[in-house]
């Protein structure tokens, strides 16, 4: 996760971001972003930016939309053996 959205996160509300938290972060900022790009608050121009942009930088990192509108990000799934993490396959 974004560090500095971390750390402002923990200020404003006296706790660590979680994943929910960060995930719903994500979701505005991709809002926002688009109506800067576009100017207008309009749903048809917010789908067509997410649809058309090569990506949005939130707090869980850069993510962008593939055809059936889900979220594309970098995920790794991690398990804790004999005390360490390891990315499964590796």
């Amino acid at each position: 996760m974004d560090s500095a959205v971390a750390d402002a996160y923990r200020r404003t509300h006296g706790k660590e971001l979680n994943v929910v938290s960060a995930l719903c972060y994500d979701a505005i900022i991709a809002i926002a972003q688009s109506i800067d790009a576009t100017g207008k608050d309009d749903p048809d121009r917010i789908r067509q930016y997410l649809e058309t942009t090569d990506g949005v930088s939130g707090a869980t990192g850069k993510f962008s939309f593939d055809t059936n509108h889900d979220a594309v990000r970098d995920m790794a799934i991690k398990t804790v053996k004999n005390g360490q993490f390891i990315v499964k396959g590796k």
